[in-house]
């Protein structure tokens, strides 16, 4: 069962503010398929449940397939009402696990697009929290590292791994990396 009362207030600049008077629910999915519009990706045979408590959404257990690659997501992502009407930041929780990712299968432009391009990011700067990942082959262009696994805090646009190990070239890697 569900119970929501969101109040939508359009503001003079054209943005949206949202007030979450009150939220709670779940939705139980089950093999379902979403693609959005104006995105080539496509996110397959998504599995597993949500709630929205308040101002969070819950993931537990969810599964789904992008192209080649396959994710399993626990966590929370909390600051719904304020991340949504640009007045605050999303804060996230996660655990992200995978038998493989392909990072050209997470962007929706190609290498050529973004080359052409000026430089943009992938993530946006008002994201900040921690996801803990363990994935077992992560390849990126021409490269492969396996046995990804660490904590990865996002600030911003900064990335930072201050815990990480990987197998790349045959060889165990083991430190800290940080993203600007």
């Amino acid at each position: 069962s569900s119970d929501y009362k969101i109040q939508a207030k359009p503001k003079e600049n054209s943005s949206t503010e949202y007030i979450i008077q009150k939220s709670d629910g779940k939705l139980k999915m089950k093999g379902v398929n979403i693609q959005l519009l104006d995105d080539k990706r496509v996110f397959s045979n998504i599995k597993g449940q949500t709630y929205l408590k308040n101002n969070e959404i819950g993931l537990d257990n969810i599964t789904l397939i992008i192209n080649k690659s396959d994710f399993k997501i626990d966590g929370v992502f909390r600051n719904l009402s304020d991340y949504f009407s640009g007045k605050g930041n999303l804060e996230a929780n996660i655990e992200l696990e995978s038998k493989y990712i392909d990072l050209a299968d997470l962007g929706t432009d190609t290498k050529q697009e973004k080359l052409e391009q000026e430089r943009r990011y992938i993530l946006p700067n008002d994201i900040y929290g921690e996801v803990y990942i363990d994935i077992k082959k992560l390849k990126y262009e021409k490269h492969s590292f396996f046995k990804l696994a660490g904590n990865m805090i996002l600030n911003g646009r900064i990335i930072d791994f201050p815990t990480v190990s990987f197998k790349n070239g045959g060889a165990d890697a083991f430190g800290s990396i940080k993203i600007e």
